[in-house]
């Protein structure tokens, strides 16, 4: 089973957006060109995916939407598990609940950091810099338990904008 790891996009600077929430908070056009970009160079570095699953906040949702159309036959949901302030021991109880062989979870910092470290070493302490379109890979042999998990890749949105 693998996991794969996704920070949104770059999204409207905090302070000038004046919409009703910071969860509708949309991408840049910037933002939006580099998800397809990343998007289409996703099968180069990784395995398909058959569970896609995003945060409900607007700009997790524009990023994880290129993957949408690239895995039609993957199972693609909204979870108010993956918001950015969530508990990572709530994200793998809920994950755990799910089927699936390699997951793409489209999420937020602090959460998609303290996620990858928990997977990889059951500690909630974030020591994996996650910039924006960064993409995390973690495979687990076994079941799916904190630090049980294997990092397969960790691509920075440099490298993966450059994959052929």
């Amino acid at each position: 089973m693998k996991i794969t790891l996704l920070r949104h996009e770059i999204a409207e600077n905090p302070e000038e957006f004046e919409g009703p929430s910071d969860a509708m908070r949309p991408l840049t056009s910037k933002g939006k060109k580099r998800a397809d970009k990343i998007a289409q160079n996703f099968n180069h570095v990784c395995e398909p995916v058959d569970y896609i699953a995003s945060s409900p906040f607007l700009r997790a949702q524009q990023t994880a939407a290129p993957y949408l159309d690239l895995f039609t036959s993957a199972h693609c949901t909204e979870v108010h598990w993956l918001q950015p302030e969530m508990d990572v021991k709530i994200v793998v109880k809920n994950l755990k609940e799910e089927k699936f062989e390699h997951a793409l979870l489209v999420s937020h910092d602090p959460l998609i950091s303290r996620l990858a470290s928990y997977l990889l070493t059951a500690t909630e302490s974030s020591f994996i810099p996650f910039k924006k379109g960064a993409l995390c890979s973690i495979e687990f042999l076994r079941d799916l338990e904190p630090g049980q998990g294997e990092l397969v890749a960790f691509l920075p949105p440099k490298i993966m904008k450059k994959v052929k």
